[in-house]
C-alpha cells in the first residue's frame, strides 16, 4: 500500500514538474551563448539575456508589449539598455512608483530583419 502511495505521489510531481516546463516554453527554447540566462513569465513574455550577470539578490520581472499572437510564445533576445533608452524607461518606472526596482534589459525579436520590441526586464529585491 504504502509504495503504491509512493509511486502515485512521484508520478503527480513528476507530471506537475513535467506541466511547467513545457507551459513555460523551455523544450522550444534556442541554444544560450555563454554567460546568459533565460526567463519565462506567464504574460508569455520569453527571453534570452545576454551581456547582463543574473543576480541571485534581485527577483526578476517581466513587463509584456503587445504583439501579434503569432510572436507570444516567441523566445526574444534581453539585452541591456543604451544611453539613450535607459532614461525614458526610468522615467516610465518612477511614474508606477516601483520601489527598490531597477530597469534592467529591453527583449527584442528579430523577424525578417526588423526589431520588434517584446518587452522589458526589471528587478527588484528579493524579501
Amino acid at each position: 500500500m504504502i509504495k503504491w502511495l509512493l509511486l502515485i505521489a512521484v508520478l503527480g510531481f513528476g507530471g506537475y514538474a513535467a506541466y511547467g516546463y513545457v507551459e513555460a516554453g523551455y523544450h522550444t527554447r534556442p541554444e544560450m551563448p555563454a554567460g546568459a540566462f533565460s526567463v519565462s513569465f506567464p504574460s508569455g513574455l520569453r527571453g534570452i539575456v545576454v551581456d547582463l550577470p543574473e543576480d541571485m539578490n534581485r527577483r526578476y520581472l517581466g513587463l509584456a508589449l503587445d504583439v501579434p499572437s503569432y510572436l507570444e510564445k516567441t523566445w526574444s533576445r534581453c539585452r541591456p539598455p543604451t544611453q539613450e533608452e535607459g532614461p525614458q524607461v526610468v522615467q516610465f518606472m518612477e511614474s508606477r512608483e516601483l520601489p527598490g526596482a531597477r530597469f534592467e534589459a529591453i527583449c527584442e525579436i528579430v523577424l525578417d530583419g526588423d526589431l520588434v520590441t517584446r518587452g522589458m526586464l526589471i528587478s527588484v529585491p528579493r524579501v
